[in-house]
């Protein structure tokens, strides 16, 4: 596997290396994958070159993504050639980009649902509310994870929380630049921070501030509001949109089938390893395909996605039940996007944090959302999220 990765190749002529129908002098240097290779002397006292190349771990590997297709996981994977050329440290760094919770978030209370109401096999948020779900985002080189499903899920809630009346993309290019703390916007973040940033001064859309993939100065005042917005659109009245503080949703099956059917998707944080970047359709569970390699090709990082949906796979003559996720590297990358990951069984810690919130909405509009909390929750929580008590 190595020897492939890391382009050995016999020099066929004592003054040049050879590689790929091409000949190079000493000195020339070639890229193979993610790893550089120099055509170099052997010995100062030798006639012989060859190759001295890099030992990266590459993001995209043939033998992984073979492994998985030969074997019977249940899924398929691929390269990409927009992940090509990137180590695995690379795509860890800038393709997710979310901060695991600190032990205080990650301690807080988790809300379960008190109705053991049936739900149906399968659920699309797309289906029941279309038109309200945001679309597929790509990050770009930016480890930004955590503002774009922050932000996909604040737009998602504020949709369906006004029954369709406001249906608004929110900016994660707002959050990026000015949430500050302990967040290093394109080197990663914390979604409490996120949340807390929309609770305290809301967002602006993506029209007002759209999605750069880069850290920027930040030039939307949090307490007041600009004349013109960074696209150069006049900034009107009622542009930022603010959103209760985040709640918790205990980490089993039916409260988080609950959540999303009720109130719509939720936003989950979970450890992405080395397989996860080549995944391709089907159900993903993690196949370890680097057991015997060196410890540069098992790193792993902490992602978040939005849940959306739920459904069961036949398709490999067994019942395999998953979650429909929404990624944001783009719609070339999945299913158009997207993936479903194995359910019930916190598969790389799917269920462990999975958070959501609900908008401010205008007095007219709150009989809707009224409507939604109080079926999904007990009236003590209701009024900890409508009054502002909890997480603050």
């Amino acid at each position: 596997m190595l020897i492939h990765e890391l382009m050995y190749c016999c020099c066929l002529f004592s003054d040049q290396c050879y590689k790929n129908g091409r000949f190079y002098d000493v000195g020339e240097s070639v890229k193979d994958n993610c790893n550089e290779c120099i055509c170099q002397d052997d010995h100062p006292f030798s006639d012989h070159v060859s190759w001295s190349c890099t030992r990266h771990a590459c993001l995209m590997r043939r033998d992984m993504v073979e492994t998985i297709n030969y074997g019977q996981y249940g899924w398929r994977a691929s390269n990409y050639s927009f992940l090509h050329g990137l180590t695995l440290a690379d795509g860890i760094k800038y393709r997710l980009g979310t901060f695991q919770p600190s032990n205080q978030v990650f301690s807080m209370s988790a809300l379960k649902s008190h109705h053991e109401d049936s739900l149906p096999e399968s659920f699309d948020s797309r289906q029941r509310w279309p038109g309200l779900i945001s679309d597929i985002r790509d990050q770009g080189d930016c480890g930004s994870s955590w503002a774009l499903s922050t932000a996909a899920i604040a737009s998602d809630r504020l949709a369906i929380g006004s029954n369709g009346r406001i249906v608004k993309t929110l900016s994660p290019q707002h959050l990026l630049s000015c949430v500050g703390g302990s967040n290093n916007s394109c080197e990663g973040g914390n979604i409490d921070q996120a949340w807390g940033f929309l609770r305290r001064y809301g967002g602006v859309t993506e029209d007002c501030y759209p999605y750069q993939a880069r850290t920027d100065q930040c030039t939307i005042p949090k307490l007041s509001s600009p004349d013109i917005c960074p696209s150069g659109r006049v900034f009107k009245e009622h542009m930022k949109f603010k959103m209760t503080p985040p709640y918790r949703i205990r980490n089993d099956e039916h409260t988080i089938k609950k959540q999303i059917y009720e109130n719509g998707p939720v936003q989950a944080i979970f450890n992405v390893k080395e397989d996860f970047f080549v995944y391709r359709s089907g159900v993903y569970r993690h196949v370890n395909t680097v057991t015997n390699l060196p410890q540069s090709y098992h790193q792993t990082g902490s992602h978040s996605v939005r849940i959306i949906g739920w459904g069961v796979d036949y398709s490999n003559g067994f019942r395999t039940k998953y979650w429909l996720c929404a990624n944001s590297w783009g719609p070339n990358w999945g299913e158009k996007g997207y993936f479903r990951i194995l359910r019930g069984q916190n598969e790389c810690d799917i269920e462990s944090f999975v958070i959501s919130a609900w908008p401010h909405l205008p007095q007219r509009l709150h009989r809707y959302q009224s409507k939604r909390k109080r079926r999904s929750l007990d009236e003590n929580t209701v009024k900890e999220i409508l009054f502002g008590t909890r997480n603050k």
